[in-house]
């Protein structure tokens, strides 16, 4: 809790600092243009991910977890199967969502990109898909989770952490204040959290975020290690990020059916993710609690 309370705390006072900085050498250095001319909310999200990289060696210390072994980065056999198995999941589950979105009507092909657009695009997407599913992996299941179940049953850990992820990502994003002072972010904090207010966004969205974290829980507990979780969370990020590039919502969308660019807040989404649990409970007791590569 005292780690959530730096991140969003800390990142919501951090932001004016950092906006106000680029700005300033915006100005001096041409190098920093683009990035002073990204919203305030942009500085906001930054400063999260900021604060959490650092803090995460003394909330590992303070848990008592300092080695990355003990965050569920182990020398497990069949490790990179287990990874390239949950990547594989991930993009193929949701894959069947775009699918049927494209086919329904309910998106349509974006702007005409060239191939190498694409393709940039695409290793840009791979690349952020791995890396914010190693941090968030370490953080919810390695961390959160494995230090709850230091004190409390297995179902009550996988619980607590999928309700702890879900509010977390459930965050809305905000316009930028139209003035900026040093408690901006922190003003902004409040309305990150409407989307509690509101019944057709709290559900499904939280509900399908809570049961994408018990997903993820579930096979890092089942296995005793991250990799296949981590990669079931690169390729589900992969789609969240690629989609809004690929597609846009046609006028007919109901986005309480078919979810916004965020892609999992629809209803059709969560029989997907339902589906994918299903897969990966027959995968894992298939081949008992080690997912090794077949023989």
């Amino acid at each position: 809790m005292l780690y959530l309370a730096v991140v969003f705390l800390g990142g919501a006072l951090l932001a004016p600092w950092l906006y106000a900085l680029t700005q300033w050498g915006s100005a001096h250095w041409d190098f920093l243009k683009p990035l002073a001319g990204h919203p305030f909310h942009r500085f906001v999200s930054r400063s999260f991910l900021i604060l959490a990289l650092a803090a995460l060696w003394p909330l590992a210390r303070a848990l008592n977890m300092g080695k990355p072994a003990r965050w569920g980065w182990s020398d497990a056999p069949g490790k990179w199967f287990g990874l390239a198995f949950g990547f594989g999941l991930g993009l193929a589950s949701l894959a069947v969502l775009v699918g049927l979105a494209l086919m329904m009507g309910a998106r349509e092909l974006g702007a005409a990109h060239s191939v190498m657009q694409l393709l940039v695009h695409f290793l840009k997407t791979i690349g952020t898909a791995a890396i914010v599913a190693v941090i968030e992996e370490t953080v919810f299941r390695g961390m959160v989770l494995g230090s709850f179940r230091q004190g409390m049953g297995i179902v009550p850990a996988l619980m607590a952490s999928s309700a702890i992820y879900s509010l977390v990502h459930f965050f809305q994003r905000l316009q930028t204040p139209s003035t900026l002072d040093w408690t901006s972010g922190l003003a902004m904090l409040p309305g990150m959290l409407r989307g509690f207010v509101d019944w057709q966004t709290l559900v499904p969205g939280f509900i399908n975020l809570f049961l994408v974290g018990l997903i993820l829980g579930w096979a890092f507990i089942k296995t005793g290690n991250l990799y296949l979780s981590a990669g079931l969370h690169a390729g589900w990020i992969f789609w969240l990020k690629y989609y809004g590039y690929l597609t846009l919502a046609t006028s007919s969308a109901n986005p309480w059916i078919w979810g916004t660019n965020k892609l999992v807040d629809g209803w059709v989404a969560m029989p997907i993710l339902v589906a994918a649990g299903v897969v990966l409970v027959l995968r894992l007791n298939r081949r008992g609690q080690k997912m090794e590569a077949p023989d």
